[in-house]
């Protein structure tokens, strides 16, 4: 059924009317609507357009109907249709219309109603645009019927244009399939560069058009690092190290970028405990550049030097211990003086039995590295006093040397040995006991 609403034109008349219903097409959807004789607008009932009835005439014998939207008035296409020779028949109207290239010429009579189609010879019109930036691996969409993406646009058609890509070129030659991939309507890029595509818009009715489009597709993503760890460590005695080794770098475009990495490592202070970082960078050729700093930790361990006044203690038996740290001496390279940190460990000493022992010293710096260093001590027992022998006849006849209480030898009375102690006794004596005549007295 025609899917047309009416609205009666209010004009009355004298003279009675013939009700006659013109078929016409919806110049916008297509779908049938029906004209009432003396109807002053008319609705189509499928797409909701409405749209005005207007006749005027030339003459009397030739009326026009005219057609216009009230949505997107038109000035409509009215053509006059020859008088028709049959008589007493009058031409109605001839009433035409020119939507979305689309004219319909409808030719009424009191007869019969004819439609008559005339094609549009209009091709599509491309809006002027400017180069389109997308990144690599994005997918454009040229078709307007995907209007969020659409990338280019044509006017001065209203029927329905569709979209195909006849060729993509980059510097001046074909683009090969591994730098983008054309299909229908819209283009994959898969390589930065500056490409023209061409693009064939066509309408409904076969009518064409072909536009340069020129997009630059941008490299807007930046390599990456592969190997590279969280901290690095090193001691304080260390040299500067290789940061590149077993580090990589990589590009999705420009491919194995290893040889591009750069270090710096000016902020590091070698030999010096503490806390740095080290830069390390890389560029692709489109100037996408990655940057990451990595903690260096430099770390102290280098013990102190310890320098002692005495190493070698003598104490008598049962007696107080000596001052083991008087004129001891500590430094390190990051504390400075550490002498005020030097212990001295003499709990192996048995102050009470003579011997030999061994005393510890000791002294850590901030890091917990430490030097130790050994003193011997001695306990030295006291030395007995020699009882003097009973004076023999031998002695009293004059026949008398002397000893010393530590010495293996017998000497005159005056000897120069006798300075420290000098021990009475005869001669026989003397020498049962085993002492040997003095070389320098010749006691005999």
């Amino acid at each position: 059924m025609p899917h047309g609403s009416h609205s009666k034109n209010e004009t009355s008349s004298d003279k009675p009317e013939t009700v006659q219903f013109i078929p016409l097409r919806c110049p916008v959807c297509g779908a049938d609507i029906s004209l009432k004789s003396g109807d002053d607008e008319v609705t189509c009932e499928y797409c909701g357009t409405q749209f005005l009835v207007t006749t005027d005439s030339e003459t009397t014998d030739e009326p026009l109907i005219r057609l216009q939207s009230m949505r997107n008035p038109v000035a409509v296409f009215a053509e006059k249709k020859k008088q028709q020779k049959r008589k007493a028949k009058k031409t109605a109207a001839i009433a035409g219309a020119v939507f979305a290239g689309l004219i319909v010429v409808s030719t009424i009579t009191a007869d019969k109603t004819v439609s008559v189609k005339v094609n549009d010879t209009t091709a599509p019109v491309f809006q002027p645009s400017d180069p389109i930036k997308v990144d690599y691996g994005k997918t454009v969409i040229l078709s307007q019927k995907k209007a969020d993406n659409a990338i280019v646009a044509v006017a001065d058609d209203k029927s329905d244009v569709s979209y195909t890509i006849t060729d993509v070129n980059i510097n001046g030659k074909k683009a090969p399939s591994d730098a983008c991939a054309p299909a229908d309507d819209e283009v994959t890029f898969y390589k930065p560069g500056t490409y023209e595509v061409l693009v064939k818009a066509s309408d409904a009715y076969g009518n064409a058009d072909t536009q340069k489009e020129t997009v630059i597709v941008q490299d807007r993503v930046s390599p990456e690092f592969a190997g590279l760890p969280k901290t690095i460590a090193l001691k304080d005695s260390d040299a500067k190290p290789d940061y590149k080794a077993g580090i990589k770098a990589n590009d999705e475009i420009d491919g194995d970028l290893t040889g591009s990495i750069q270090v710096d490592d000016s902020a590091v202070g070698y030999g010096k405990p503490g806390s740095y970082n080290v830069e390390f960078s890389v560029k692709d050729k489109s100037g996408n550049e990655t940057q990451q700093k990595i903690p260096v930790t430099i770390n102290d361990t280098t013990a102190p030097q310890l320098t002692l006044a005495v190493t070698s203690f003598s104490v008598a038996q049962g007696g107080s211990k000596p001052d083991f740290l008087s004129g001891d001496t500590a430094t390190d390279a990051n504390d400075g003086d550490l002498s005020g940190k030097i212990t001295a460990d003499d709990s192996a000493v048995d102050y009470n039995t003579p011997g030999t022992y061994t005393v510890v010293y000791t002294v850590s710096d901030a890091a917990g590295n430490k030097t130790t260093q050994n003193a011997s001590l001695t306990v030295v027992a006291p030395t007995p006093v020699p009882q003097a022998p009973a004076v023999s006849n031998e002695a009293a006849s004059g026949d008398t040397v002397y000893v010393t209480a530590t010495g293996t030898k017998y000497h005159r009375a005056g000897c120069r040995y006798l300075k420290e102690s000098s021990i009475a006794m005869s001669r026989s004596d003397a020498i049962a006991q085993g002492y040997t005549p003095c070389k320098v007295c010749n006691p005999g």
